[in-house]
């Protein structure tokens, strides 16, 4: 019933991210819809569970739940919950004061919308999400999204879907060889990155950082030569 989630875990630019908690998901997954448990099921097949959320069960009927006929241990909000489920996406930190994104691949569970605290994206085309990763790291890109947002105390800046979603994201030709020459240059640099970034993140030998600070510095000018061609 729980799954690996991600709380309050700082996120930089390509790392490689590790759960830090457990969500409870009361649901089933059929055919792509999440549905909550009934109250017998849960009792017989998660029974500590249950008595876990008994001991909050009077915080927990106070909230709003947008559902019909919600029950008292589901969640407040429906939306999106199967979405995420067994798929690489993108996540990142709405209100931040520099790019956050990093891909996810082990199916991470993560609580957002609105003001974060984080923010998820699938690909449902054609696009490898390592492509709208590198996209989203040009400078160029995340001066597109600071220069629309509202600041807030400490200098941050929104990162919410109104500042994401019209970003001019380049569309590829696949007919076209130039263009998918590039397009697989990004994506195999945005994945060396990430493998760089995992290294770094990894060392502590402060002469084994500085090789990997330079390659990763090596990989992200790599990384906008070939977007900057690109557009």
């Amino acid at each position: 019933i729980c799954k690996p989630c991600i709380y309050k875990l700082p996120l930089g630019l390509f790392d490689s991210v590790m759960p830090n908690a457990q969500v409870i998901f009361p649901y089933t997954i059929n055919d792509g819809k999440a549905e909550v448990f009934s109250e017998d099921y849960f009792v017989e097949n998660f029974p500590l569970t249950w008595a876990y959320l008994n001991n909050y069960k009077a915080i927990l009927v106070k909230r709003s739940i947008n559902a019909p006929n919600p029950k008292w241990y589901q969640f407040g909000r429906t939306q999106s919950l199967t979405d995420f489920h067994n798929t690489d996406k993108l996540v990142w930190h709405v209100l931040s004061t520099k790019p956050t994104y990093i891909l996810d691949t082990l199916n991470l569970q993560v609580t957002g919308g609105g003001n974060g605290p984080y923010y998820s994206l699938i690909s449902r085309s054609d696009y490898s999400p390592l492509y709208i990763l590198g996209i989203l790291s040009h400078p160029l890109f995340e001066a597109m999204v600071k220069a629309g947002a509202s600041e807030f105390r400490g200098a941050y800046y929104s990162h919410g879907k109104q500042f994401i979603e019209n970003l001019p994201i380049r569309q590829i030709d696949f007919a076209d060889k130039t263009q998918v020459k590039q397009y697989n240059e990004i994506v195999k640099t945005v994945s060396q990155l990430i493998t760089a970034k995992h290294g770094y993140n990894q060392v502590y030998i402060k002469e084994k950082k500085r090789v990997f600070e330079r390659k990763i510095d090596f990989l992200f000018d790599k990384l906008i030569m070939h977007i900057n061609i690109l557009y």
